[in-house]
């Protein structure tokens, strides 16, 4: 891994970090705190710039494909490609959530907002997903057939709702519960719950309909 405090003009090497198959790096807003992916291997985390490294195994080896630090170092997130989840740090990398709501469609890539909180993930050959806080309502999915109007139901449901407000989106259920995605609806004809799981997150897919 290399780092430059320069904006480019020089690097300095950071061996401390070992050589590996390096496949994503993110700083904090500081570049103090850094994270980086290894494709077969684990994820590590620098505190001090990159001169020393500390490894996380989040779920054991993965394909890490990805990784995304909020500005004050404190979260991070990071997908695991070929079949794995997207894993999520509140604690600087200490302890790691699954983040199984989203599924598993090989994950390539992952960015988040300054705080940390909203994410954006993407599939190879597949869609875009959003999510913007982590809360329960796993129950009130139907995660084998979402109808992206009504998450509650299945797809053959015309029982639902769905409204907008100051661009953000929301859909209710059959029990009168709404999913605030929180997202502006620019370029997204639909916005689709794909599955939500309990604590873990609301994530949605993000495709024309």
């Amino acid at each position: 891994i290399y780092t430059s405090t320069d904006a480019g003009a020089t690097w300095t090497e950071r061996k401390s970090s070992g050589s590996r198959k390096w496949s994503s790096v993110a700083s904090s807003s500081d570049g103090n705190k850094l994270v980086a992916t290894a494709t077969g291997g684990n994820i590590y985390t620098s505190s001090d710039a990159g001169a020393t490294w500390t490894e996380h195994a989040a779920d054991g080896v993965h394909n890490w494909t990805s990784a995304t630090i909020s500005d004050d170092g404190s979260k991070i997130s990071a997908t695991a490609g070929g079949g794995g989840y997207i894993f999520s740090s509140s604690d600087a990398g200490a302890t790691w959530v699954a983040q199984a709501s989203a599924g598993v469609p090989n994950w390539s890539a992952i960015t988040g907002s300054t705080d940390g909180t909203k994410l954006a993930a993407v599939s190879y050959g597949g869609n875009i997903y959003t999510t913007t806080r982590a809360y329960e309502q796993g129950k009130h999915v139907n995660p084998s057939n979402p109808n992206p109007r009504n998450p509650g139901s299945s797809s053959s449901s015309s029982n639902s709702s769905a409204s907008s407000s100051n661009n953000k989106a929301q859909a209710a259920n059959n029990g009168g519960q709404l999913a605030d995605t929180g997202a502006s609806i620019v370029a997204v004809t639909l916005v689709a719950v794909l599955a939500v799981g309990t604590g873990a997150g609301a994530w949605l897919i993000r495709k024309k309909m």
